[in-house]
């Protein structure tokens, strides 16, 4: 079985800012459940919750989705959203 979106990545990004998925979760105003879920990869993040994930934990897209060939334009639409 091949690897889920996002899976490991964002789980490492938010460690990496030191948060617990708990802290994480009320940051980007989201359950703990659903966080757990878009760590895991069976869930896709929407954009306004990787916009959250980028500003919380300090990071750019390619950081959260190294494997996505469309890195780039996702992030500039994604900080084109958060103006």
């Amino acid at each position: 079985m091949g690897k889920k979106f996002g899976e490991n990545n964002l789980r490492l990004a938010r460690e990496a800012a030191g948060l617990t998925q708990e802290q994480a979760a009320e940051l980007l105003q989201c359950e703990p459940r659903s966080l757990r879920r878009y760590e895991t990869g069976e869930r896709l993040p929407r954009a306004d919750v990787i916009q959250r994930m980028m500003l919380a934990y300090d990071c750019e897209f390619a950081t959260l989705f190294p494997d996505n060939i469309l890195c780039y334009e996702w992030e500039q639409l994604c900080w084109q959203r958060l103006m």
